[in-house]
C-alpha cells in the first residue's frame, strides 16, 4: 500500500475532488487524477474523476517514473502533450490506457513538487490549448493554497523569500476581460488600466488606501494601494468589506482559496487621520463580471465618497472606450467572412496569430496604439486569401510553381483591400508578413530591418501557429519542435530577435 501524507481524512478527499473536477468543467477534460506527495517521496493516487475500472492509472509514480522526470523539469508551468512524440517516453503507457491526449499540471511551492494533476482526452476529441493551460496553471495555485491551509506539508507554512514586486498590470492578467453580452467586451486590459491609474494616483494624492477588486464568480483579483503600513488585519478588514458588498448584491462571492491579493504601499507625506472609515461601492456588475472599489479615507471629510465616484466615472468610460476599439476589431474580423461563404480554418489561423502578435507587442514594452495595431495585424494578415481559390491552394498536397505564385498574390490583395482604411501600420505589415530576413521572401525582397518590425512580428508568430494548430493545413509538431525550427531558421528567415519573443509568449 502506497503512503499517503499524514492529515488525509475523507472529508480533505472531498475538498480536493471539488477542486478536482474544475479541470472537467472549465478544461472540459473527461478525466482528471490528482497525485501528492507521500512520506516515502513517491505521488500516491488520492482522488480522481472519470476513470473506469479499465482505464490504466498508475496508484503512485516513484521518483524516477517518466511522469514524475518530466514535471520536475516542467517546474511550476502546466503542459500537453497532444501526439505521441511529444512524450515518447509514455506513449505505450497511454495507448494501452486508450489515451489519445494528456494535460500535467503541477503542484509545486518554489521548486519542490508536492503534487500534480493528470488530465486526458479533451471532450469532442479536441486537442488541448494555451488557454487551457492558463486555467489549469490556476486551478494548480488554488490546490496549492488548500495544501497550505490544511498544512499537510508543514514546510510550506514557512515564510516565503520575498519577491520582486509584479508590474501594475497584474490585476488585468490575473482575470478574464469583462464580457456585457456574448461576444462584447465591458472592460478590456487598457480600461482596467485606466482604473488603476486613476486609483493609485487618488491613492497619493489624498493620502489613502484603496481596494479595487475584479470578481468573476468563482475567482477574485484585488490590488490593494495603502498610504504607510497595511497589516493584515487592515487587509483582511477590506477584503471582508467586498465580500459583503458582492454578497448584498446578490452577487457571486468568490472562495477565500480563489481570492488573489497584491498589495502595495507608499510612504505619507502627513500624519495619516485617527479617524477613518471604510466604504465601498460596485463600479461595473456585468455578467459574470464585477469591479468592486473599497476606500479607507477621513470620516469627516467626504473623501471616500468623492473618490468612489470618480472610480466610477472612470470605470464607466473606459467601459465606452473599450467598446469603441471592439468595434473596431469586430470590423476588422469581419473581412474575413465579409459574405455568405465561411471560411473556419482562415478565421481560426487568424484569431490564433492575432492573440500571439498582441502578446509578443506587450512583452516588447510597444505603446498601447502599437500593441493594438499588432492585434489587428495578426487579424488580418491573411485577409487577400478569401479572393484567391482558397479552398484549393491551403489544403494542396504538393504546390507546384502555378500555386505557389497564386499563394503570393495574397498579401498584395490584402494591401488593396485594407488601403485608405486609416491602418497605414497594419496595411504595411499585411504586405510585408512573407519577407525574409536574408532578402529571399516576396513580394518586395525585402531584408533585414528594411522589413517593418510589425511585418517581421506577424511572420514569426504565424509561422508557429502553422506549426502548432489543428487548424494547420500540415500536421501540427509540439511546442517545443515548433521552437526549434523557428530557432534553426533565426537570422536566416526570422529576425532572431522576435524568434526568443515569441518562446517567451508561448512558454
Amino acid at each position: 500500500m502506497v503512503a499517503t501524507p499524514a492529515g488525509w481524512t475523507s472529508e480533505l478527499e472531498r475538498a480536493f475532488k471539488e477542486l478536482l473536477y474544475r479541470f472537467l468543467e472549465e478544461i472540459h477534460s473527461t478525466k482528471a487524477a490528482l497525485y501528492l506527495l507521500g512520506p516515502e517521496g513517491s505521488f500516491a493516487l488520492m482522488t480522481q474523476y472519470g476513470f473506469g475500472r479499465r482505464d490504466q492509472l498508475a496508484i503512485a509514480h516513484g521518483q524516477g517514473d517518466p511522469y514524475v522526470q518530466k514535471l520536475k523539469e516542467m517546474r511550476v508551468k502546466p503542459r500537453a502533450f497532444n501526439h505521441p512524440e511529444d512524450f515518447p517516453e509514455i506513449a505505450g503507457y497511454l495507448e494501452g490506457a486508450g489515451t489519445a491526449r494528456l494535460l500535467l499540471a503541477p503542484i509545486c511551492s518554489d521548486s519542490r513538487l508536492v503534487g500534480f494533476v493528470d488530465a486526458r482526452d479533451k471532450g469532442r476529441r479536441r486537442p488541448f490549448e494555451r488557454s487551457d493551460l492558463s486555467r489549469a496553471a490556476a486551478i494548480a495555485r488554488i490546490l496549492l493554497d488548500l495544501l497550505r491551509q490544511e498544512h499537510l506539508y508543514p514546510e510550506l507554512d514557512e515564510p516565503m523569500e520575498p519577491v520582486a514586486a509584479p508590474p501594475p498590470v497584474s490585476l488585468v492578467e490575473a482575470v478574464a476581460p469583462a464580457r456585457a453580452a456574448e461576444g462584447e467586451p465591458g472592460v478590456d486590459r487598457r480600461g482596467l488600466e485606466m482604473v488603476l491609474s486613476t486609483a493609485l494616483r487618488a491613492a497619493v494624492a489624498e493620502q489613502i488606501t484603496i481596494a479595487l477588486t475584479v470578481a468573476t464568480g468563482g475567482d477574485a483579483a484585488t490590488r490593494i494601494v495603502a498610504a504607510g503600513e497595511l497589516g493584515d488585519t487592515d487587509r483582511q478588514a477590506l477584503l471582508r468589506h467586498q465580500a459583503q458588498l458582492l454578497e448584498h448584491a446578490s452577487l457571486p462571492v468568490p472562495d477565500a482559496a480563489a481570492w488573489r491579493v497584491d498589495a502595495r504601499t507608499f510612504a505619507v507625506g502627513r500624519p495619516v487621520e485617527r479617524s477613518r472609515a471604510l466604504s465601498s461601492a460596485i463600479l461595473l456588475d456585468l455578467p459574470g463580471w464585477t469591479l468592486a472599489a473599497s476606500v479607507v479615507a477621513s470620516a469627516e471629510a467626504g473623501v471616500a465618497e468623492m473618490v468612489l465616484h470618480q472610480l466610477g466615472e472612470v470605470a464607466l468610460s473606459a467601459q465606452e472606450l473599450t467598446r469603441l476599439r471592439f468595434a473596431r476589431r469586430l470590423l476588422a474580423r469581419r473581412l474575413l467572412n465579409p459574405g455568405e461563404r465561411q471560411y473556419a480554418e482562415l478565421e481560426a489561423h487568424s484569431v490564433a496569430v492575432s492573440h500571439l502578435a498582441w502578446s509578443m507587442a506587450h512583452l516588447l514594452g510597444w505603446g498601447e496604439e502599437a500593441v493594438e495595431n499588432a492585434a489587428l495585424a495578426g487579424l488580418l494578415h491573411d485577409t487577400g486569401m478569401r479572393e484567391l481559390d482558397y479552398e484549393r491552394l491551403y489544403r494542396h498536397p504538393s504546390p507546384g510553381p502555378e500555386e505557389r505564385r497564386l499563394y503570393q498574390q495574397h498579401v498584395v490583395l490584402g494591401e488593396r483591400i485594407l488601403s485608405g482604411c486609416g491602418l497605414e501600420p497594419v496595411v504595411e505589415a499585411v504586405r510585408h508578413h512573407h519577407e525574409r530576413w536574408d532578402g529571399n521572401g516576396y513580394p518586395d525582397r525585402l531584408s533585414g530591418e528594411e522589413i517593418p518590425e510589425l511585418a517581421r512580428l506577424v511572420h514569426v508568430a504565424e509561422v508557429y501557429d502553422v506549426l502548432t494548430a489543428s487548424h494547420s493545413y500540415r500536421r501540427p509538431v509540439s511546442s517545443e519542435r515548433a521552437l526549434a525550427i523557428l530557432r534553426a531558421a533565426a537570422g536566416h528567415q526570422f529576425d532572431s530577435t522576435l524568434v526568443e519573443v515569441v518562446a517567451q509568449a508561448v512558454e
